[in-house]
Parts: structure tokens; C-alpha cells; sequence
């Protein structure tokens, strides 16, 4: 333990210096302690965690510096110029809230200009950091692209140790999961923007993990579980609202579930078919959100598709939602995002196609997840039923690059999980049908790309 903080704080330390920013050094130390107690208080004194997740820390610091640099040197501002919300939280949004002194949700609430901001808790953290380190040579955005990479990184613990608890994970696969989860590319770039995204993943995931086998706690855990339970979902509903049924779903699924690797559905208990009803108005509710809410944006779309001949996701969104077009969407989820930068070679001139391509890669490398992911949705547990409902309602209602990640920690514990318990005959099967599917996937990508 100690190890990682001294080398994590080294490296930080160097980071501030380069920067000529304290608040950059005081935020990783804070980080950095909360990581080392939670590693602690899940892993206990497991050297070989500790060592994994020194590394692991200093690579998503660095990963933070090199998207900071790119978008700085392709835009001339730290910056999606393209979208530019992170731009608008980070700047924007905060430097308003503090001037009026908006500093808590009923401030915003109060304001007509604020009281619809979708993300009133992602913004308020960022206006807090401001007020607070204008005291210590002022905020800068890395402290919150930070933040984001802490949130990733315990999401990715929480998995690991859920892994070892429920799952039948050993340590060594257990370890696997954490550096899978917190290292993935696209999960690893979304977090090093200043975006609300990897938060709400956390706050999915930490639901997820404390109700799991909620009866057999003790009677001051199941009180800590409600307490932080409380704050979570206050913190999410203003936050993100949508994930409010995610997070009812995990409790569900938790209360009737006291054996997380067992089927969770299907049996004659009249609870585990309102789960199931309920499962069911989550998805249809994403559905006709989509369908209804939303059914201009899918009618534009297809038609600029038509008169402009926009890419892919336009084509999959021209398609109707009902009957068929919402498979096509969760496929083009599953391999979402892929960019045409596989190899960056415009990266002189367009240094962002570095990331698109690192990203693209992380892509490709789910598509040899993808069959031990398959196999083990068979057991229907309480794991396999979050990250489908998560991932056919989100596939329903976005594509965005930036929602994906709200599957990503489920998704690699199963396809990591389903690795390490499958038979060889299985992992030479598995390699075919990664092989096939890429090709599958690769063909129409190029097809779709000539219509």
C-alpha cells in the first residue's frame, strides 16, 4: 500500500510541476489515498494488487496528459471542438455558477437558466473544485479528468472484487478484471474528458455491488447499504436520471438473489416474475422513448442520410426502431466505437486520429471477448441480467461513444470471467468465431460504406 501511494504521488508530483499547478498535486493525493483505502478495505494486503494498480494509475494519469496534449495541439484548447459540452461543464457552466454563487442543487433549481440542466451533480462538482482551489493556485481542468479516472478505477476494483466474492474468480483473475476494466481504451479516453459519464458508471456499479446478497449482511452493513444507497441515487437522479432504473433494477435483482452466480429469473417465485415484468418496462420504456420522444431525430436522420449520404450510424438509425431496427442497433452497439482510424496515418495532420485509433483497437479486441461474453449469458445471474437490460436500453436510445461505458464494467468481468472458465476446445472455438465475426463485421462495414 504504501509503495503505491509514494510512487503515485512521485509521479503526480511531476505532472504538477510540468503544469505549474498545486491543485493538480492536491488532488492526487487525495485520489490517490482514497484509491489505497479502498484497495485496502477490498483486497486486504495483497502486494501483487497493490503493484498491478501502481501501474494502472500511472498509465490513465498519463493517458489524461497525452489526450490533453493532443486536443490542445488540434484545437489549440483542451477541448472537443467538435461537441464541446466538456467545454461548457468545465469552463462555461462552472465559471457562471460561481460568479452568481450557484453552489448547491436547490441553487440550480431555483434558476430557470439551470433548473433542466441534465447534469446539475457533475456540474456542482466541478464549480466546488473551483471555488475550493482558487485558494491553492487556482483549478485546472486535469483535476477533474482525474476524478473521472479514480471513478473508473474503483468501478473496476468493485468488479474485480465481486468477481473474486460471487464469481469464483481467484486473485490472479480477479487482478485481470480491474486492469481490464480501468484500461480499456474507449473507457480510458471517455474518463479523460471532462464528461459526466464514468461517475454514473460508478454509481451503477456501486449499487450493483452493495446489494448483492443484501439478507446475509450484518445489521450495520445493511443500515450502510440503504445510507449510501440514498446518497447515491439523490446524487444520480440530478445527475443522470435515466440510470435511476438501473439502479432500482440492481436492488431488485440483489433482494431476490441471495446467490449472484445462479439463475436469477426464471422459477415459480411470484418476485422473480415482477423482475422480470420489470426488466421488461425498463427495455419498452427505452423503446418508446425512442420511438416517440425522439421519433423526429430517427425521421431526420434517415432523411439527411438519404440527400447527404451520412455514415453508418445514420443508416442503422434510418432504420425503423420496430420490428427489426433495434437489433441492428444493438449490433452496431456492440461494436461501437470504431472508427476508420484503425491505423492513424493522418496523425501529423490530425493528431486526434491517435486516440481514435488506440480507441478502435479496444473495439476490436471486445470482438474476441464477444464469445466467452455469449456463453455465459446463459446463466441469466444477476450480473448477466444488468448488463443486458443496460445494454439493450441504452443501444435503443443512443450511440454515442460516451454512453457505451455504462456497460463496460459488467461486460469485461463476464468476457474475462468466461476466458478463465473456459476449456481449450472452447478457446480455439471462441478464436473461429472472433475471426469470422471481425470478417462478418468487417465486410458489411465496408458494404455499408460503398451504399
Amino acid at each position: 500500500m504504501l509503495p503505491f501511494i509514494i510512487a503515485s504521488l512521485l509521479f503526480i508530483l511531476v505532472i504538477a510541476y510540468g503544469y505549474g499547478n498545486l491543485s493538480i498535486f492536491i488532488c492526487g493525493i487525495f485520489y490517490t489515498i482514497i484509491l489505497a483505502i479502498i484497495a485496502r478495505k477490498l483486497f486486504g494486503k495483497n502486494n501483487r494488487l497493490f503493484q498491478r494498480l501502481t501501474l494502472i494509475w500511472i498509465i490513465a494519469i498519463t493517458f489524461v496528459v497525452i489526450v490533453y496534449f493532443l486536443y490542445y495541439k488540434t484545437y489549440g484548447v483542451p477541448y472537443d471542438k467538435q461537441g464541446m459540452d466538456d467545454y461548457f461543464y468545465d469552463v462555461i457552466w462552472s465559471d457562471e455558477c460561481l460568479k452568481y454563487g450557484y453552489m448547491t442543487i436547490n441553487d440550480l433549481l431555483a434558476e430557470p437558466e439551470y433548473c433542466f440542466h441534465n447534469s446539475k451533480t457533475y456540474l456542482l462538482l466541478i464549480v466546488w473544485m473551483k471555488y475550493i482551489f482558487r485558494f491553492f493556485g487556482g483549478y485546472h481542468t486535469i483535476d477533474i479528468r482525474m476524478f473521472n479516472m479514480m471513478m473508473l478505477t474503483i468501478s473496476g476494483m468493485l468488479m474485480g472484487k465481486y468477481a473474486e466474492k460471487y464469481l469464483g474468480a481467484d486473485k490472479k483473475t480477479a487482478i485481470r478484471v480491474v486492469t481490464a476494466i480501468v484500461l480499456f481504451p474507449n473507457a480510458m479516453f471517455i474518463s479523460s474528458l471532462v464528461y459526466r459519464d464514468a461517475l454514473v458508471a460508478f454509481f451503477i456499479v456501486s449499487i450493483f455491488y452493495l446489494w448483492t446478497c443484501f439478507f446475509k449482511k450484518t445489521a450495520k452493513g445493511k443500515f450502510l447499504t440503504v445510507f449510501l444507497t440514498i446518497v447515491i441515487t439523490y446524487l444520480t437522479y440530478y445527475c443522470r436520471l435515466q440510470a435511476i432504473l438501473y439502479l432500482a433494477l440492481a436492488i431488485g435483482v440483489g433482494l431476490l438473489n441471495n446467490s449472484p452466480d445462479k439463475n436469477v429469473l426464471f422459477g415459480k417465485s411470484y418476485l422473480k416474475k415482477f423482475l422480470l415484468f420489470f426488466i421488461a418496462f425498463i427495455v419498452l420504456f427505452n423503446v418508446g422513448d425512442a420511438v416517440f420522444a425522439n421519433f423526429n431525430r430517427f425521421v431526420n436522420s434517415y432523411n439527411k442520410m438519404i440527400s447527404n449520404g451520412e455514415g453508418i450510424q445514420a443508416k442503422i438509425r434510418g432504420i425503423p426502431l420496430l420490428p427489426v431496427g433495434w437489433i441492428f442497433q444493438t449490433l452496431f452497439f456492440l461494436i461501437t466505437p470504431m472508427y476508420r482510424d484503425i491505423v492513424p496515418v493522418e496523425m501529423i495532420k490530425d493528431p486526434i486520429s491517435i486516440l481514435r485509433g488506440f480507441v478502435s483497437w479496444g473495439t476490436i479486441y471486445l470482438l474476441f471477448l464477444y464469445p466467452y461474453v455469449f456463453r455465459f449469458l446463459k446463466r441469466m445471474n444477476n450480473i448477466v441480467v444488468i448488463y443486458a437490460v443496460i445494454l439493450l436500453s441504452v443501444a435503443i436510445v443512443t450511440s454515442g461513444f460516451r454512453h457505451v461505458i455504462m456497460t463496460y464494467p459488467m461486460l469485461l468481468t463476464i468476457g474475462i470471467m468466461g476466458r478463465s472458465q473456459a476449456s481449450e476446445q472452447s478457446v480455439q472455438n471462441a478464436r473461429l468465431m472472433s475471426v469470422t465475426a471481425a470478417g462478418v463485421f468487417g465486410f458489411a462495414f465496408v458494404l455499408l460504406k460503398v451504399l
